[in-house]
C-alpha cells in the first residue's frame, strides 16, 4: 500500500467519525429540546397515565355565587409528583391539581380540560368537563 493509499483511508475513516459525531450530537440536542415545549405539545412522551376533570360539587347545577372546585384526576399516576396545566375560559388557570372557583357567575360557564406533566412526560389533554352556572 503506497503513502497516498493510507492517508486516503485514514481521511475517509476521520470523515465518517466526524459524520457519526455530528448525527449522534443532533439526536442528543433534539432530545434536551424536546423537554423544553408547552404542554399539550406532542414533542414530549405521553405516558399511559389518563387526567380526567371532575366536579367536586354537591348538586348537579350551579348557581351565581356559589363556590365550586375542579379536580384534574390521574388515574395510574400514584404519588408522583405531576405539575398540571388547566385550559378553560377564563384567565385564572392553577398549576394545582384543583381549580377552585369561590364565587360563580355566568362567565365561568364554558369547558375545562387539565393535563399532567412530569419530566418529559405528559398525561394528554383530558376531555372536556362543560359547566354551566345558572
Amino acid at each position: 500500500m503506497s503513502f497516498a493509499a493510507g492517508l486516503d483511508v485514514r481521511m475517509e475513516n476521520a470523515l465518517l467519525c466526524m459524520l457519526g459525531f455530528f448525527l449522534l450530537s443532533s439526536l442528543i440536542y433534539a432530545h434536551a429540546d424536546a423537554g423544553q415545549s408547552e404542554p399539550g405539545n406532542r414533542s414530549t412522551n405521553e405516558v399511559s397515565n389518563r387526567a380526567s376533570v371532575t366536579l367536586q360539587h354537591i348538586w348537579p347545577q350551579i348557581f351565581r355565587g356559589e363556590r365550586v372546585t375542579l379536580r384534574c384526576e390521574i388515574q395510574g399516576g400514584g404519588g408522583a409528583q405531576w405539575t398540571y396545566y388547566w385550559s378553560s375560559t377564563t384567565k385564572n388557570s392553577p398549576s394545582s391539581s384543583e381549580f377552585r372557583i369561590n364565587t360563580a357567575t355566568e362567565s365561568y360557564s364554558g369547558e375545562y380540560r387539565c393535563l399532567g406533566r412530569r419530566g418529559h412526560e405528559e398525561t394528554g389533554w383530558s376531555d372536556a368537563l362543560r359547566l354551566t352556572v345558572l
